[in-house]
């Protein structure tokens, strides 16, 4: 099924993969970070208020606005709103889903695509802007459980001066903590490096070829990076800290010449993420 979710997904329509792809970009160029942190939750469907995961919390969150609310047109009419006069809407991926037997007559559910839709923040509708409640702040311990919930987890090993992982020995390299900035960069690092760590072939089994392959190397690191933010907001912490132009601009360019990289590498993020807090 996974398999056929990836070969699956390059059947979104060109234009729709060049807006979802040029909206990363545009926010890479304009606030140097990935993913925009609330107090008052992740962005999530105003009617629902399911939150967005994977691709679609990049793509919404990197929008900017205040309110992590959000709604299909349809859904604005339904409010009694409309959506103002010169404002642009943002794609996400919507799973194309359909029920069938399988060989043993037994009825299973398939995804067997993407499709993609509009929608709206609500701050670019009529609709009156919720106050933000803020949730819960969680500690920085919250941290600290994910790291120790992390089940057959490499090792880790804080000594020297570099953070990376080693899949030969399934082990994480990490400097000591009182040497970065602040806890939220220490976590942050981390999580990168153990979001490699699921690349292992007894974790998720993924190509893990190093430095040596180009190509294989930066899908890698593009994974690694999304997955530790996917930690980080699984975790409550900040993930507005600022990575060097130099890495911005690396991936600006990687992204314009590989369009489709960023919805695989989203989704292998996601499982990643899965994989580390214990989720489906």
């Amino acid at each position: 099924m996974c398999e056929d979710r990836e070969e699956n997904q390059m059947k979104i329509k060109p234009k729709v993969m060049k807006a979802i792809t040029r909206t990363i970009i545009e926010g890479l160029e304009t606030n140097g970070t990935w993913v925009k942190s609330w107090a008052c939750g992740l962005p999530q469907n105003y009617i629902t208020k399911k939150a967005y995961r994977g691709m679609n919390l990049l793509l919404t969150s990197m929008k900017g606005y205040d309110s992590p609310y959000w709604l299909s047109m349809k859904q604005v009419n339904t409010k009694g709103g409309k959506v103002k006069k010169g404002e642009r809407a943002t794609w996400i991926l919507t799973p194309l889903i359909q029920k069938r037997k399988d060989k043993d007559g037994k009825e299973q559910t398939f995804l067997y695509g993407f499709g993609a839709c509009k929608i709206w923040n609500i701050e670019q509708t009529t609709l009156e802007v919720p106050e933000n409640v803020e949730r819960e702040i969680k500690p920085i311990t919250r941290c600290v459980e994910i790291v120790e919930g992390y089940e057959n987890s490499p090792v880790i090993i804080h000594e020297g001066v570099q953070a990376c992982y080693n899949p030969s020995t399934d082990e994480v390299g990490m400097p000591k903590p009182q040497t970065f900035p602040n806890e939220e960069k220490y976590y942050k690092t981390l999580f990168h490096e153990l979001s490699h760590s699921t690349g292992h072939k007894k974790r998720l089994d993924r190509e893990l070829k190093g430095k040596y392959d180009k190509v294989s190397y930066s899908f890698e690191e593009l994974v690694a990076e999304m997955g530790s933010l996917f930690l980080c907001a699984e975790a409550g912490i900040d993930m507005n800290t600022k990575n060097s132009q130099a890495y911005i601009n690396g991936w600006i360019t990687y992204l314009k010449n590989n369009e489709e990289a960023i919805i695989k590498a989203s989704s292998k993020a996601q499982k990643s993420c899965d994989l580390i807090v214990g989720g489906e």
